[in-house]
Order: structure tokens, then C-alpha cells, then sequence
């Protein structure tokens, strides 16, 4: 699969309001669904409720290849490895959203 839509464009982190991170609001789906995200700043200084995901992101045969999509709903794509887009389908609600930290993705 070639990602040929426009990437999303990440917003700078502003460190003068606290320790900022980014975080991915999990679209909910069924399973074919395409993924879909929002990307939102919180401070940890607010004690923010998310689930951490961090993996070696490449297949069993090495491939780390950025290969599939997630559509961010501000606009913009965010290219992903397979097993990230793999493990994103198996955190993902089928009747609301998920907050969380992914590594390959929020840093």
C-alpha cells in the first residue's frame, strides 16, 4: 500500500504550560472500518487518563516499513507500521473512543 494523502502535520508541544505530550483519541469502529484519530495535547501535571502502547513496531520478518494509514479527523494522514495499525484495530471500541499513548505516533 502506497500512503499518498496528505500526512497530518503535527502541532509543536508547548513546554511552558507544564510536561505537554501528545495523545491519540482512538476513533470507535467495527472491524473493517477504516482507523480514524484525533491528536490532542494534555499536561501530565493534570494527571491526563490514557492507556501507554509502546512495541518493537516492526514484523517478525523485520519490516518496518510506514505502510498504512490512520486518518486523523483534523485533517491529514499518519502513516503507520503494520503492527501498529494492527494493534490500533484491536484497542479500538466499537461504541466510543480510547485515549492513548503511542509511541509511534505521539513522540
Amino acid at each position: 500500500m502506497t500512503i499518498t494523502t496528505t500526512p497530518y502535520k503535527y502541532e509543536r508541544l508547548n513546554y511552558e504550560l507544564g510536561r505537554e505530550i501528545r495523545l491519540v483519541i482512538l476513533l470507535s469502529g467495527h472491524s473493517e472500518d477504516p482507523l480514524r484519530c484525533d491528536i490532542v495535547h494534555v499536561n501530565l501535571d493534570d494527571d491526563p487518563v490514557y492507556d501507554a502502547v509502546s512495541y518493537t513496531w516492526a514484523t517478525e520478518d523485520g519490516d518496518a516499513s510506514l505502510c498504512k494509514a490512520v486518518r486523523c479527523v483534523r485533517g491529514g494522514i499518519i502513516a503507520v507500521t503494520a503492527n501498529c495499525h494492527a494493534v490500533l484495530r484491536q484497542m479500538r471500541r466499537p461504541g466510543g473512543t480510547r485515549k492513548l499513548w503511542v509511541d509511534a505516533i505521539c513522540t
